[in-house]
């Protein structure tokens, strides 16, 4: 049977229930998780799969504004979300990037 939902909220309540399985980015897991849900969660065997955010701005508009919420958005990822994200998913410390201010104001890829 196959079965598709609209949330990540009832995703891992059936998947906790044990009515299935689900591949589910590690931001959207922290989403939907609550104490009561008891999932397990693991890597995919496949190597080589990832994510990425950015931030597009028009050059010469904004002033700072720009760079400075990309390090807002940097230290929130470095503070709060890898670490919850790593008590979850212990294997992703390695995995999970947060490049740093290029001259430019560009990550340094």
């Amino acid at each position: 049977m196959y079965v598709e939902f609209d949330s990540i909220e009832s995703i891992i309540s059936a998947v906790s229930l044990g009515k299935g399985w689900a591949i589910s980015a590690p931001t959207l897991l922290l989403q939907g998780l609550r104490e009561q849900h008891a999932v397990s969660v693991r890597t995919l065997p496949a190597p080589g799969l990832s994510r990425s955010f950015a931030l597009l701005a028009r050059s010469g508009e904004l002033g700072n504004a720009p760079s400075a919420i990309a390090q807002l958005a940097r230290q929130i990822l470095k503070q709060a979300v890898l670490p919850r994200i790593c008590t979850l998913a212990p294997f992703l410390k390695d995995q999970f990037e947060i490049p740093s201010l290029g001259g430019d104001g560009l990550g340094e890829h």
